[in-house]
């Protein structure tokens, strides 16, 4: 109609693709652990902060890089035949040295060599509270199976060991504690069976086992990685 002002607005979306921005600046992570962290058999050698080393770190960091586009960082502390409380021991002057924003730790299948699963899971709770202390995040995995030491009768107590850390995790989360669970163990992959497709030698993961575990610890992470950029919205009103 002739003289009469119409006003409207037209909205803009401008969305930038995902992967060509980094969704968040490079992350570090250290491994703390025994010989499963350290990488045996496909790396033998002690975990002293090395890095693109071990059996899952190099898989964890390709994840990782792929998911944020970013070079990022996972330090490799695992010491075979280490024990809990050692391990847990070691945590203070690994943040220090290292200032990494996760620590990735895996530990007690050593202690229940001679411990029971309760004192092994109070053993990784020092650990889980070194790690707060230092003002990181903890990320907790649950122990793998063990065919190699464990009669297959009792299983070594890895899975009652692995039901006192879910419970310790799930209190720590329910304070409000920087605290993660990992699910390593699942008989599914590792397998109880006669020929356990993920196991070098029925304890160690072979590199399908390590990849397996690359993954779920990357299952975690990548929930601190963000989602990327959100779409930048214009909205132009005009008469």
């Amino acid at each position: 109609m002739k003289g009469q002002v119409v006003k409207g607005f037209i909205l803009i979306t401008l969305s930038v693709l995902a992967g060509t921005l980094p969704a968040q600046a490079a992350l570090k992570a250290a491994t703390v652990g025994d010989s499963i962290t350290q990488g045996v058999p496909i790396y033998n050698s002690k975990g002293n902060g090395c890095t693109d080393c071990g059996g899952y770190q190099p898989g964890l960091k390709a994840l990782l890089d792929a998911k944020n586009n970013e070079s990022n960082t996972v330090y490799n502390y695992g010491i075979a035949g280490e024990t809990s409380n050692a391990g847990a021991a070691r945590i203070p002057s690994i943040i220090s040295g290292k200032n990494p924003d996760y620590v990735l730790y895996m530990e007690g299948t050593n202690d229940l060599l001679d411990y029971s699963p309760s004192t092994v899971a109070e053993r990784v709770e020092i650990a889980v509270n070194n790690i707060l202390a230092q003002g990181k995040t903890a990320v907790v995995g649950t122990l793998i199976p063990d065919l190699k030491y464990a009669p297959k009768s009792d299983k070594k107590g890895i899975p009652e060991t692995n039901g006192y850390i879910r419970a310790m995790v799930a209190q720590k989360q329910a304070a409000n504690k920087k605290v993660y669970l990992a699910e390593l163990h699942d008989d599914g992959y590792w397998g109880w069976g006669s020929s356990p497709t993920m196991s070098s030698d029925g304890l160690h993961p072979n590199a399908a086992g390590y990849q397996q575990m690359a993954e779920i610890w990357f299952s975690v992470l990548k929930g601190f990685l963000g989602a990327g950029y959100l779409p930048a919205i214009y909205l132009l009103l005009f008469d």
